[in-house]
């Protein structure tokens, strides 16, 4: 009898599969609330998964972990809240796991985010999600995206069940058909069988779960052939309404309205506070209406160690420049920041707290983003790490002739793995709504005319804080790109062959001035 961690079980379908499995398992019934009155034996506990400690206290003596809080988020929760406790508390209860040798976690998540396929096709595992971007689905998302990041730099065997609609014969009473009804005794035989499965590997594993029969919106083939889950129920009895009431659907992928292009004339700037930002507004203050915002007032910010190092300082500008405080993680002051405006560039982050990190660099986003569709703004330009050189197994940083569009790694570093996040907000959204997203990578700055430069400590992906600033114009002043979310490598002309900048020079027409050749010389 397994010692099981349960998360998610105050609301549905959490609850009827929490409670399914207290008759054959040990189970431990974790919720940000009390859980109240429940017909059975079972511990329970409350406490927000996003807080590190209570993580540490709830995964000690258990077996496997069944993670069903983005699954079944509840009624009440605000936007905001539904995404930060699917990503953060997903981060901080799967590390917290990893640190109590808990390796086995299951995944519930759900196959509405294939939904936007055409009926007439059939995703299977294989097929990248495509969830709507309301904060329901995206959350369920990008929990998986964080699991399968964690996954990947860990002992974790991370098994995600993406069920379909989980009914009862109640439930379905005198309803017409449905291809995604999945009745909740299959959905537990699921579970079941994720939890006896010994994967032959660490890492991740997804499954499909369905119903029985040839009328499913999707099919549970690799769950038959690999985990021996065989659906009992197929809704037989209803099949006649199939042929009755069934359109077939358009053979195209379901997408928002395109967002059209205009002259770029006013560009607000997020995270202008900081070096970048005060390099990017001296670049664009010549031929750009700047409305430059940060959370505390421009020329508060000071240069610290290390990275900024030499660094240009923000000061506020005069009119019709405006200089505003705008907090990323407030949604309104957001959306009031981008009206009017014909261009976004983003140069905010949090590196190292672990709660603002994922609510800058993730919700932060999902705003910004969610504010340029309501604007009618379709240049955005991001900014963030080039998480290539990511030093963990499943990193680049042994490989050479790394290209911009290889797959991010960015593992459990708290800063990539939140920024990892925000790239995928902003690459669903470009797709969606046909947005010209150029993602310029960054690792290091330097100023190459500063004396006291060290040699030889050159990185091998480092730019000069003037030649960032003008990518970021030209990022700006690009015509179309090549596709709507556009990662690009800003870097130097560097002799290291690990990174390039050539994507960069044929995309953006930008081409590095400053040699950085102090750096690797011997003298």
């Amino acid at each position: 009898m397994a010692r099981i961690l349960v998360t998610g079980a105050r609301n549905e379908p959490g609850r009827t599969l929490a409670l399914g499995l207290a008759s054959t398992h040990r189970l431990r019934l974790v919720d940000d609330q009390p859980l109240g009155h429940l017909p059975i034996d079972v511990e329970t506990l409350a406490g927000d998964i996003r807080e590190p400690s209570f993580c540490e206290d709830v995964v000690q003596g258990v077996d496997v972990i069944v993670h069903l809080a983005p699954f079944s988020p509840k009624e009440d929760q605000r936007d905001d809240e539904i995404i930060d406790r699917a990503t953060r508390g997903t981060y901080n209860l799967l590390l917290a796991a990893q640190r109590a040798g808990v390796t086995k976690i299951v995944l519930g998540s759900t196959l509405d985010l294939f939904e936007r396929y055409p009926a007439e096709w059939d995703p299977h595992e294989e097929w990248r999600p495509r969830p709507a971007l309301e904060a329901r689905q995206i959350s369920q998302f990008l929990a998986e995206r964080s699991a399968r990041e964690l996954s990947r730099d860990s002992a974790l065997r991370i098994v995600c069940l993406r069920f379909d609609h989980i009914v009862d014969e109640a439930a379905i009473a005198g309803a017409p058909f449905d291809p995604r009804w999945l009745h909740r005794a299959d959905a537990l035989q699921a579970l079941q069988r994720a939890l006896d499965f010994v994967p032959p590997a660490g890492g991740w594993w997804v499954f499909h779960i369905t119903a029985n029969g040839a009328r499913t919106r999707f099919s549970a083939r690799l769950a038959a052939a690999t985990l021996g889950y065989q659906a009992e129920h197929d809704f037989h009895s209803f099949i006649k309404d199939v042929f009755t009431n069934h359109v077939p659907a358009a053979a195209q992928i379901r997408r928002g309205p395109p967002i059209a292009s205009r002259p770029i004339r006013k560009v607000v700037v997020f995270g202008a506070g900081g070096p970048l930002g005060a390099v990017v507004a001296e670049k664009l203050v010549g031929d750009y209406q700047l409305r430059l915002t940060d959370v505390r007032p421009l020329g508060s910010f000071k240069t610290e160690g290390g990275q900024v190092h030499g660094a240009p300082i923000a000061r506020p500008l005069p009119p019709p420049h405006e200089n505003l405080i705008v907090d990323l993680t407030d949604w309104e002051q957001v959306r009031a920041a981008c009206e009017g405006m014909d261009a976004i560039v983003n140069c905010s982050v949090i590196r190292n707290h672990p709660v603002e990190a994922f609510r800058v660099n993730l919700l932060g986003t999902y705003h910004m983003l969610r504010a340029a569709v309501e604007a009618g703004i379709r240049r955005v330009v991001h900014t963030g790490p080039m998480l290539h050189a990511n030093r963990s197994p499943s990193g680049y940083s042994h490989d050479f002739d790394v290209p911009n569009d290889v797959p991010f790694r960015a593992g459990t570093f708290l800063y990539g793995h939140t920024k990892v996040l925000g790239y995928e907000v902003c690459r669903l959204f470009a797709e969606e709504y046909d947005l010209e997203i150029p993602l310029l990578m960054f690792s290091q700055f330097t100023d190459p005319t500063l004396p006291d430069l060290p040699r030889n400590a050159g990185s091998a992906h480092i730019v000069s804080w003037a030649d960032a600033g003008r990518a970021v114009r030209r990022a700006v002043e690009v015509g179309r790109l090549p596709h709507p979310f556009e990662p690009i490598s800003i870097l130097a002309d560097l002799p290291h062959g690990k990174y390039s900048n050539e994507k960069a020079k044929t995309v953006l027409g930008w081409y590095p001035r400053d040699s950085l050749a102090r750096l690797w010389s011997k003298h």
